[in-house]
């Protein structure tokens, strides 16, 4: 589990370099980890684009368009 220093640095470098980006495909690696069906997450945030990243507490929030996710 990352220090909260770390995941605040990701994501400041996250924010860099995504905002304003569309998401165009996504490779789920461990769909355990989703709270749906991979197909419906997919469906969800495919053509998104990024809005904003911050965090709070040691999750990553991504904005975009279509919601939010929490990495």
């Amino acid at each position: 589990m990352p220090e909260l220093p770390e995941v605040a640095s990701r994501a400041k470098e996250i924010q860099k370099h995504l905002v304003g980006r569309t998401i165009k495909d996504i490779e789920v690696l461990q769909p355990k980890c989703l709270n749906l069906q991979e197909a419906r997450f997919k469906k969800a945030l495919k053509g998104a684009r990024i809005l904003e990243i911050g965090h709070r507490g040691k999750w990553i929030q991504v904005r975009t368009t279509q919601g939010w996710l929490l990495l």
